[in-house]
């Protein structure tokens, strides 16, 4: 079976977008109306004395992501950019900021410290391409459940 959110990030490439630029696309109403965030557990693999960097080398998607230092304030935060090729040969930004430690703020105003956690939110024009390079990113970064285990119970 192919999913289709590995099939969108082979079509995407690196983007060379200035930091000032990335960060008011960051901010633009079309941006910030199609975003897709979500908040799950890292691989353990990832977390450890190479943590956060690992974590941003694999949203990198094996190449396809930028990172851009100096955008993101939190030092545990990353924006990381890709274009989209669109029809006509034009192109589509596609942005994806990384939150390692779950969001900032405090516990008692709704924010939450958990240093396994990472919040992703993937930013562009096209709600269906943030689902979908949201799930990517998801597979690499998610450790999965254990339910292997568990599929072959109660089968006879």
């Amino acid at each position: 079976r192919i999913r289709l959110p590995l099939l969108v990030t082979r079509l995407m490439s690196p983007s060379d977008l200035a930091p000032s630029a990335a960060a008011e696309l960051w901010n633009s109403p079309d941006f910030l109306h199609g975003e897709v965030a979500l908040v799950c557990s890292v691989r353990h693999s990832f977390l450890g004395p190479s943590s956060p960097f690992s974590v941003w080398r694999a949203l990198e998607l094996g190449g396809v992501f930028r990172a851009l230092p100096a955008v993101d304030e939190n030092p545990r935060g990353m924006l990381l950019a890709a274009i989209l090729p669109q029809r006509r040969g034009s192109a589509q930004e596609v942005l994806l900021r990384a939150e390692l430690g779950g969001p900032g703020g405090s516990v008692a105003h709704g924010g939450f410290e958990d240093p396994g956690a990472v919040r992703l939110a993937v930013r562009s024009p096209s709600h269906l391409v943030n689902r979908a390079v949201a799930q990517a990113a998801l597979e690499v970064l998610a450790e999965a459940p254990a339910i292997a285990a568990q599929s072959g119970a109660g089968r006879s």
